[in-house]
């Protein structure tokens, strides 16, 4: 299923990211055809799109007087040997907006159901489940139920504003994030072509 956010992005902003991207190719020396780089820059171009009616959606509900972030839904913090828990329980019928992973790392649904949206579609989870988190990640969370989400971070800190600075992006135009995006599109291109 495609997703629809609606909102005004512009094409002289999509091109400007893009070109950044394209830089960030050139940087890592990926040596693509023309068509293969018409094709990740295709892709590339629904992520920007994406990430931009997300990152819109998200000052909107920051301006909304009814709307009060961080005030619900406690993270409460668990640190171990090397790794540091992160849990959440959401009430049913809430909307979360994910921040920017800026590492890769599991999560946990270990209670309840909800629908997912990212740059690469819907998918509708129910617990028990688990799957893996890439880096640049950006969600939209509907909990159809009462839900229990748990992430597992690799950190050797016990201070969550640090591990904090470690995991979370503070927007996409991070390195770790544009790195991420021109590993993983370069990857599918030479993976298909391969076959």
């Amino acid at each position: 299923m495609k997703y629809e956010i609606k909102g005004d992005i512009s094409e002289e902003y999509i091109n400007k990211e893009l070109e950044k991207f394209n830089e960030e190719l050139t940087k890592a020396g990926e040596n693509l055809s023309i068509e293969q780089a018409f094709e990740v820059n295709l892709v590339q171009k629904e992520k920007i799109k994406f990430r931009s009616h997300v990152i819109n959606l998200e000052e909107k509900a920051k301006k909304r007087h009814d709307v009060k972030l961080n005030d619900y839904n406690k993270i409460k913090n668990t640190f171990g040997d090397g790794f540091y828990v992160r849990e959440i329980n959401v009430p049913a019928g809430e909307l979360v907006i994910t921040k920017i992973h800026k590492q890769n790392h599991p999560f946990f649904l270990l209670k309840g159901k909800c629908s997912v949206l990212t740059e690469n579609g819907v998918k509708h989870i129910e617990a028990p489940y688990y799957a893996l988190t890439d880096i640049g990640t950006k969600r939209i969370i509907y909990c159809h139920t009462d839900v229990l989400w748990v992430c597992v971070h690799m950190s050797k800190s016990t201070n969550v504003k640090d591990i904090e600075k470690d995991i979370i992006a503070k927007d996409f135009n991070d390195p770790a994030i544009t790195k991420a995006d021109v590993k993983i599109l370069t990857k599918m291109i030479k993976d298909k072509n391969v076959k």
